[in-house]
């Protein structure tokens, strides 16, 4: 956990706003009909009652102030004569809650500003003992309670960024506190005057934007009600959600948006974008600081909403160096090039690993499609691309082949049940239940198969929903062996329709509500489920898996688990897994990469809990920032010993291909290419399919 907010969440960002108005009676009536369209459309729609009014109360709270720095416990007290109200709100009875939580805001919002003003106008004072306890337990009493909370925040940011941002290896610091630390502190308050600013240009919008912003939010938190993956989309949102590749001339090919913590969190990699081919960015990377061009390098927090946006798409072609903050809190700089997507033989690349023994390699960070084309003879997604790869790979005589679904969160279900037919010859992929209990299959669109050697699905805790899909079908089948983590746990599926209740609207009639529902669920061929669950490897490498109360059976309103009727399905021979994972272990054992992740796992969890005590003076700070670091710094010296890189080419139909690319095009093959030589999950999944291959003998 990085930083406390200070600011109101990301909630009120959004572009492209048409409304010139806010009228309160206009989104009454709109919960009232998305609460009666997912009545009609949602797999297992809520009963409206106290209990549900009550969470419903407590999401909007945390939405509006998950860090407790702005309302007090008197607006708590005020706002909670509706705590038990809001069901008879949605079904059309008196109104107001919405009215005064936002009337509340914009006051704490205003006094905020004030506040963060006349406490960044001085120094701070660092020499007594003062420690931070996050998270914050309750609401504050009082003023005086907040702008102690946020001061404390303050001081935290200060020492933070002194140490991440000054220190260098030449003039390391040490435990005294350095002799111009005042100088210092003067170059933070300045970045933080300038954060604050940005926040309050954001966040204290005008009507009738400020209220327009939080009306959308308000109905996405009654669809959160239904299940995490439910969500009201305005239509700016929708086209957001439905944008190919790049929705500009030049992206960065990064989707982004504000976390819970008002981090900017990327929230997807556009598939064939600079990002994509990189390999290095992931979905839920924070993103800290972007240098663009021969501008200066400009941390995230002082730059507000559109101008964050503007540095990562527009009309120039930039260089961009972006530091992000991964999920195991690592930081690291990567080098993108903002590009026009116009090669789509370069969305899926595929690899050559190894000499004497070849074995291919592919990784897919999304499960994007054709949405005017999915499900028709006619589509053309990831699984197309795919078996292209796959045709290419097969002329450099591969052995075996790796299919890299690591951080993959889902998408298409029909591209999923497509790729998992390249693999068979023919049978049911998964079978899916609706809201009456009807189940059927999906399954295989086409007979044979494309690839029939030794396969290894690599999966880590952020592979979810189209990617379990995937691996479990395969699993099932004995087609492939999975390697790496227990996967996420998301077994449900979406459509974005119309938020209509007549059921005649149509994407004709311009509708301007849209709701993302859950109307299926999926399961597994032999009628398990990955709801909770998750994808279960064959064989599991230590790895830093995210905590469950970050996986979908952490979430307050996630679908309960079930089984469903299995299907009938031939399964390959058995996969010899007890052999190879034994062998796998033996290996595992010695690496000093993966003996360091086992080190330092507790440490990770520990750290991913969100709970804190930070010293704020700079001695004490100083030596909690170096345990902190002992991590870290054992990764570093991990680098001088690694593993020989893999040797890792281009397939012989690329290498031709690439030779006629631009110099930043083969800049950019050439990372990816030593990425993969330099993974340690890749290298033990080859050791292990090289072992597979030779037992097959």
């Amino acid at each position: 956990m990085r930083k406390i907010v200070y600011s109101l969440l990301g909630i009120l960002f959004t572009i492209n706003l048409t409304a010139q108005t806010f009228h309160s009676n206009d989104l009454r009536q709109k919960c009232f009909v998305l609460r009666r369209f997912l009545e009609m459309n949602h797999y297992q729609p809520v009963q409206w009652n106290d209990s549900t009014s009550s969470r419903l109360f407590d999401h909007w709270l945390q939405t509006l102030d998950e860090a407790k720095l702005y309302f007090l416990q008197s607006d708590i007290k005020e706002l909670s004569a509706y705590r038990y109200k809001l069901d008879d709100e949605l079904a059309g009875k008196e109104w107001g809650f919405f009215d005064k939580s936002i009337s509340i805001c914009r006051k704490r919002l205003q006094q905020s500003d004030s506040i963060s003003n006349a406490l960044l106008a001085k120094p701070f004072d660092f020499t007594k003992p003062d420690v931070l306890h996050v998270p914050f337990a309750s609401y504050p009493s009082s003023i005086q309670e907040i702008m102690q909370r946020r001061q404390q925040v303050y001081k935290w940011d200060i020492l933070y960024d002194i140490l991440e941002d000054e220190e260098d290896s030449t003039h390391p610091f040490t435990i005294k506190p350095p002799v111009n630390f005042n100088e210092l502190q003067q170059k933070e308050l300045e970045s933080l005057r300038k954060s604050h600013a940005a926040n309050v240009q954001d966040k204290l919008e005008p009507s009738p934007y400020f209220e327009n912003n939080l009306a959308d939010d308000y109905l996405d938190a009654i669809a959160w009600c239904y299940d995490p993956h439910t969500n009201y989309m305005n239509f700016s949102k929708k086209k957001e959600f439905e944008t190919e590749l790049s929705g500009f001339e030049y992206s960065a090919g990064i989707d982004i948006d504000k976390n819970d913590k008002s981090h900017w969190e990327i929230t997807r990699l556009v598939p064939g974008g600079a990002a994509w081919r990189s390999g290095e960015l992931h979905q839920g990377d924070i993103l800290l600081k972007i240098k663009s061009g021969d501008h200066p390098e400009k941390s995230l927090d002082e730059m507000n909403d559109k101008d964050v946006i503007a540095l990562l798409e527009g009309t120039s072609d930039d260089k961009l160096l972006i530091t992000v903050k991964t999920k195991d809190g690592k930081q690291k700089t990567i080098a993108l090039t903002k590009e026009k997507i116009e090669d789509d033989e370069s969305i899926v690349q595929s690899f050559v690993i190894g000499d004497k023994t070849k074995i291919g390699y592919i990784s897919l960070p999304d499960f994007y499609t054709d949405p005017d084309n999915e499900q028709t003879d006619k589509a053309d997604g990831c699984a197309n691309d795919i078996a292209k790869e796959i045709i290419k790979l097969k002329k450099d005589s591969i052995c075996g082949l790796i299919l890299d679904l690591r951080y993959n969160g889902g998408g298409s279900v029909w591209e999923a049940v497509q790729l998992a037919g390249i693999f068979i010859d023919i049978g049911p992929i998964c079978s899916m239940k609706d809201k009456t209990g009807k189940t059927f299959f999906m399954k295989d669109p086409n007979r044979g198969t494309i690839y029939n050697d030794p396969l290894v699905i690599l999966i880590n805790s952020e592979s979810a929903s189209a990617s379990e899909l995937t691996s479990a079908a395969l699993q099932d089948y004995h087609r492939a062996l999975i390697v790496g983590n227990t996967s996420y746990g998301k077994g449900t599926a979406q459509i974005v329709i119309p938020m209509d209740t007549t059921g005649k609207l149509t994407e004709r009639d311009n509708p301007t509500d849209f709701v993302k529902v859950t109307d299926r669920k999926y399961y597994r061929i032999d009628g398990n489920t990955a709801q909770w669950k998750g994808v279960t490897p064959d064989i599991v490498l230590p790895d830093f898996s995210i905590p469950d109360k970050y996986k979908e059976k952490g979430q307050l309103t996630a679908l309960l688990p079930d089984n469903n009727k299995a299907g009938i399905y031939q399964p390959w021979p058995t996969i010899p897994v007890a052999q190879l994972q034994a062998s796998s272990t033996a290996r595992v054992n010695k690496d000093l990469y993966f003996s360091l992740v086992k080190k330092l796992q507790n440490l990770y969890i520990t750290k991913s809990s969100g709970e804190e005590n930070i010293p704020l003076q700079w001695a004490s700070y100083f030596a909690y920032n170096e345990k902190e670091e002992e991590g870290t710094k054992e990764w570093d010296k991990k680098k001088d010993s690694a593993a020989s890189p893999l040797k890792v080419s281009n397939n012989q139909f690329d290498v031709e291909r690439i030779k006629l690319k631009s110099e930043t095009a083969q800049k950019v093959n050439n990372s990816y290419i030593d990425r993969i030589a330099d993974d340690d999950y890749i290298r033990e999944s080859y050791n292990i399919i090289t072992d597979w291959i030779t037992i097959k003998k």
